[in-house]
């Protein structure tokens, strides 16, 4: 990601509710808002989520907010777009989805806040382990959402000491 996603970008722990992007990878616990109607992921300049791969197109997809639900549009890449490992033109996005983007994996995530009831769904604590969608994920997507403390920070710091 470019620098001025990283700049945009929030701590899981202190993420108000919201609708997210949530890196999969080695920048665990970032979370990318997705303020605007429509939201352009891509290579190109004109991007909103500019991804810095020459696998990703300058033009690669699109996240689009209408009538209260997230659609995710493939918008003619090269390489395609996938939502839980399918290859999508088009596809309603859900609370959990992992969106496949060249190399770069996100987690589309919808922060609500706390239920007194305890109800189930996502809510500012995240998920409960039973209701994750997608087991190899589910480890990193408790640390992004700041539940799994001690050994995912362990793993976090490993990973950013690794990168030059």
């Amino acid at each position: 990601m470019d620098y001025r996603v990283r700049r945009r970008a929030v701590q899981a722990r202190l993420a108000p509710p919201g609708r997210y992007l949530s890196l999969t990878g080695g920048e665990e616990g970032l979370l990318v808002t997705l303020e605007d109607e429509v939201t352009r992921i891509g290579r190109g300049l004109g991007a909103n989520l500019r991804l810095d791969d020459e696998r990703v197109s300058r033009r690669h997809a699109i996240i689009e907010w209408r009538a209260g639900r997230a659609r995710l549009l493939d918008d003619r890449s090269s390489n395609g777009t996938y939502v839980n490992g399918r290859q999508v033109v088009e596809a309603e996005l859900h609370d959990g989805d992992v969106i496949h983007i060249g190399p770069v994996a996100f987690r589309y995530l919808e922060l609500r806040a706390e239920h007194p009831q305890g109800e189930k769904g996502t809510s500012a604590a995240g998920p409960r382990a039973s209701e994750s969608p997608v087991a190899p994920f589910g480890d990193r997507l408790a640390a992004a959402r700041g539940r799994a403390h001690g050994a995912a920070r362990r793993r976090g710091s490993r990973a950013l000491a690794r990168k030059p």
